[in-house]
């Protein structure tokens, strides 16, 4: 774990709560509570590769040396995802800018979103869409305007 970068752990961390979201939000609390466990087990990596930064690494364990585990990676639904996330990796279309990218400006505008109600800051979503802080912090403003006037509809 010490070749792991606490930024890079970090950044799974929220991609893994950003597809968790997504899954909530297109109506597959199935496919959401199948991703908490993967969620926590992050966090907890997450802050002991934080916690590990203050303290000195111990010794290296060699791949040989670790028994198989029942971890993250042993997981199928991990494994559906990483193999997504390396699909659409090999796809041409991934050297483009996010805005210009075949998914369309409304799957892009829910990542937006989604990222924002995870707790993402604007900056942090900025960089991981490729996009420009002003077009981020319109997509949240938009939505959360949005949302204010179906609530004065539905009363």
């Amino acid at each position: 774990m010490n070749n792991i970068s606490s930024v890079l752990l970090s950044d799974t961390l929220k991609l893994i709560q950003l597809a968790r979201e997504t899954a909530r939000v297109q109506g597959q609390p199935e496919q959401a509570e199948k991703l908490k466990p993967v969620v926590e087990q992050l966090k907890s990596l997450a802050e002991g590769a934080a916690q590990a930064k203050a303290v000195p690494a111990p010794q290296r364990i060699t791949p040989q040396a670790v028994a198989p585990s029942s971890s993250i990676l042993a997981q199928d639904d991990f494994k559906t995802l990483l193999a997504a996330v390396q699909k659409s990796q090999n796809q041409p279309s991934q050297n483009l800018p996010a805005g210009l990218r075949p998914s369309g400006n409304l799957e892009r505008n829910q990542i937006v979103v989604s990222m924002a109600s995870s707790g993402m800051s604007a900056l942090d979503i900025a960089r991981q869409m490729g996009m420009t802080l002003d077009e981020v912090n319109m997509v949240i403003r938009l939505h959360q305007n949005t949302t204010e006037k179906r609530k004065e509809v539905s009363r």
